[in-house]
């Protein structure tokens, strides 16, 4: 009976340790991704200031913003932001890992020195938008955070922090340093038109500033559906909250609790620029 015991146990560890050791390598392993597909030259493409369509999805994909995005800076005569923004986006990146709290992780990308270093450049951001990176964890887990761009103009972006703290405005430089992130926005099809929609962004990001400052974070906020009133959030559930009083519910999946990740998978958002994942 003793030598049974023993196995059991030694077979519970054995089966915890390949557990907490493939979350880990999973998690380190997905810290930053670069493109599966070759850097091309797209020098000659990005001297002209319109495009075929389908050069525009080609200089999407070279480098992490959507079509019309590159439309945009074609226009302006900003080839040579792109030209940037895709160097960024297939380059190689350093890391360092520091604790944010007793049980939380974050990631930021330094330079050979070790200070910090931005990755990328954030281009064509509006009021509404929606960040998100998988750079945070939690006692090893890839939990990832979120934030909502309530003040483009003056570069601010409303977040959750951390257990012991208070939403507040952030500064949105910070998002260049993570090794990843996604910019996310609502689709068109979630409303009726783009002007409507950069409308209706611009009044989520107008309640938020107004209305969602100085909460305090927890970890439980949204799992009491009888509770009205906003007393506490953590950094999923302020976006979706924001969103939610003006009907738009970016909880993929109805869960008791919203996660970064039931945001990103939200079929009312579309990523709008992409670096590191």
């Amino acid at each position: 009976m003793l030598r049974k015991s023993i196995s059991t146990i030694g077979l519970i560890i054995f089966i915890t340790t390949l557990f907490l050791y493939n979350w880990l390598y999973e998690a380190e392993y997905t810290v930053h991704s670069t493109p599966d597909y070759a850097k091309a030259d797209i020098y000659r493409m990005v001297q002209h200031r319109d495009v075929p369509v389908s050069q525009l999805k080609y200089l999407a994909r070279q480098t992490g913003v959507r079509p019309d995005t590159v439309k945009k800076l074609l226009a302006e005569n900003k080839g040579l932001r792109l030209l940037e923004l895709q160097a960024a986006y297939f380059a190689p990146v350093k890391i360092v890992s520091e604790p944010s709290s007793p049980l939380t992780v974050s990631e930021f990308l330094v330079d050979e020195n070790g200070n910090y270093t931005k990755g990328t450049r954030l281009v064509d951001i509006q009021n509404g938008d929606i960040l998100i990176t998988k750079n945070s964890r939690f006692l090893g887990w890839r939990n990832g955070h979120v934030g909502l761009v309530v003040d483009a103009e003056n570069e601010l972006v409303l977040e959750a922090l951390m257990l012991g703290t208070n939403t507040k405005l952030c500064s949105l430089n910070k998002w260049e340093t993570l090794p990843s992130f996604h910019v996310l926005r609502l689709k068109e099809a979630a409303n009726s038109n783009k002007l409507e929609n950069i409308c209706f962004s611009w009044l989520v990001a107008e309640y938020a500033l107004d209305n969602l400052v100085d909460i305090p974070y927890s970890l439980t906020a949204g799992m009491n559906p009888r509770e009205i009133t906003i007393t506490k959030t953590h950094c999923a559930h302020l976006i979706w909250y924001a969103y939610k009083q003006f009907g738009i519910d970016l909880d993929s999946d109805g869960g008791i609790i919203v996660t970064p990740t039931d945001i990103q998978n939200s079929p009312y958002l579309e990523v709008v620029q992409s670096y590191g994942y």
